[in-house]
């Protein structure tokens, strides 16, 4: 957009006023939470292609004990497909309500 703007004739400043970083402590604090449970979690929810990103290596050991993962949407389902991870469930709306109904509908049809 920038360079549309100057090639139009306005003046533009760019200003970086957010930032996705990963938990520095998200590994640490996955493993810890894994650690506590007798089983792994049956879904996780996934709400950022950021998220899957930083969280991959958990997931990656979840996913091989059956754990199942569900998207927040199609961006987020496509970055699971970037860390070789499946989403079984991918909500229509982007909410925790749409995420629960998408969870909901792929139980009762059997997603793996």
């Amino acid at each position: 957009m920038p360079t549309q703007l100057t090639a139009a004739g306005f003046r533009v400043e760019q200003l970086c006023v957010y930032e996705t970083q990963p938990r520095p402590d998200l590994a640490a604090a996955l493993e810890a939470y894994a650690a506590g449970v007798a089983h792994p979690p049956a879904w996780v929810g996934v709400f950022s292609p950021s998220g899957a990103h930083a969280a991959r290596p958990v997931l990656d050991a979840w996913a091989r004990q059956g754990t199942r993962f569900a998207a927040i949407g199609p961006t987020t389902a496509a970055a699971l497909v970037e860390c070789s991870l499946v989403a079984a469930a991918v909500a229509e709306a982007p909410t925790p309500a749409g995420l629960a109904a998408a969870i909901a509908e792929a139980e009762q049809q059997g997603a793996p």
